[in-house]
This record gives structure tokens, C-alpha cells and sequence, in this order.
């Protein structure tokens, strides 16, 4: 098999063929499907977002799209690295004066690890339990005031459906690293880029209410 770039040497390999739909794409549908994160932060280039967290989701579809497009370690750690820069600056956006210095001490942490895989997950993991907590805070930060009964509404509904759209990720993430031995080819993979694309849209959605509200509260 001609494989354009060269053996897979990544910690992780997911259900999907390598290079059987083109030979200069490892994987191609985790691929093409990586990409979906780079469209979510273009839609929100314009928005209120800040830049840095903009930039951070163009980057992590980029780099998601080379880990899985050739399959080697340095695909893999841009990856990883891409993932923990975005969740610092998803929790950034609601605490400002976080510095950062503690994306230093996270990045430090993770490249002294000799398997670096298993420290990523956990802060990883870690990073996404407490945005998940965060949720709590934005809604209650807008229900303390009866005059945004309407936008605690809509806060809600977003949550509902990024926090749905994260657990079907999820399972698409578990079904495939864990059950790949069981099936021939599956693309729940792909699946998982796609349901977390879609919660990270509805995660921003949140942000900028959240964003809108604290400075009309402001005036």
C-alpha cells in the first residue's frame, strides 16, 4: 500500500481504513469531517467571541485534519495541543483575567509526560468538567436579574443542545476506540467531529448571550 506519509507512528489509531480513499489521506473522512471545527470558528470570526478562542477553533480543525490525514506523532501532538489551547481559552472567556501563564503550566505539564496521551486526556478531560460546571454559572449569572427571564430561557435551551450533541459525541468517541475490534470499518469517528463541532457552535451561542447581557448590565 502506498502510504504518501509513510507508517502511522501516532499512540492512537481509530476504526477507519487508512489510505483507502486516497493515498495522500490517511484517513479521509476523519479528514474532511476535522474540519467542521474551522467552520464553526469562521462563522464566529466577526462575533463578539475574542479572536484568540476564533483562532484557536480555525487551528484545531487544521490540526485535527493533520493528525488524522497522515497519522504520525507530530499530527497527533498538534492536535492535542490544539485541543487544550481552545478549552483554556473557552473557560478565558468567562474569566478574564485568567493569565496566561496557566496555558504555559498546562502545555509544560503535558509535553514533560513521557506517554503524553494519557496526561492530554487527563487535562483534558479535567478542562471540560469544568466548563461543563461553568454552564451552571452562566445561567444563573442571567436568572439573578427578572428583567433577562427571556434570555435565562434561551441560555437553557443552548445548553440543552450542546450538552445533547456532547454526549452523542461521546458515544460515537467510545463506540469507536473501544468496539473497533467488533466491526470491519466504521466512520463514528467522523461522527464525533461532527456532534462536537456542533456543541462547540452552541457552546459560543452561549458565550456571546452571556457576553451581550454582562455588557447591557454594565451600562
Amino acid at each position: 500500500m502506498n502510504r504518501f506519509w509513510g507508517l502511522q507512528d501516532s499512540s492512537i489509531t481509530f476504526c477507519e481504513k487508512d489510505y483507502r480513499d486516497s493515498k495522500y489521506i490517511a484517513e479521509y473522512y476523519n479528514t474532511i469531517s476535522g474540519l467542521s471545527y474551522s467552520i464553526v470558528g469562521l462563522w464566529f470570526y466577526r462575533s463578539s467571541i475574542s479572536k484568540e478562542t476564533v483562532y484557536s477553533l480555525i487551528g484545531l480543525g487544521l490540526s485535527t485534519a493533520l493528525f488524522h490525514g497522515t497519522m504520525r506523532y507530530y499530527g497527533q501532538i498538534a492536535d492535542e495541543l490544539s485541543m487544550l489551547i481552545l478549552s483554556f481559552y473557552l473557560i478565558k472567556e468567562i474569566h478574564m483575567d485568567l493569565p496566561i501563564q496557566a496555558l504555559g503550566v498546562i502545555l509544560s505539564i503535558y509535553f514533560m509526560a513521557y506517554d503524553m496521551f494519557p496526561i492530554f486526556f487527563i487535562l483534558f478531560m479535567s478542562a471540560q468538567v469544568y466548563l461543563y460546571f461553568l454552564q451552571d454559572y452562566l445561567v444563573i449569572y442571567i436568572s439573578n436579574d427578572d428583567n433577562w427571564e427571556w434570555q435565562t430561557s434561551k441560555m437553557k435551551g443552548l445548553i440543552q443542545k450542546k450538552n445533547y450533541a456532547s454526549i452523542i459525541g461521546g458515544i460515537c468517541w467510545v463506540v469507536d476506540i473501544f468496539f473497533c475490534e467488533y466491526m470491519t470499518e466504521s466512520y463514528f469517528h467522523a461522527a464525533w467531529h461532527i456532534f462536537t463541532a456542533i456543541a462547540l457552535y452552541y457552546g459560543c451561542e452561549c458565550l456571546l448571550t452571556y457576553k451581550i447581557i454582562n455588557i447591557l448590565k454594565s451600562d
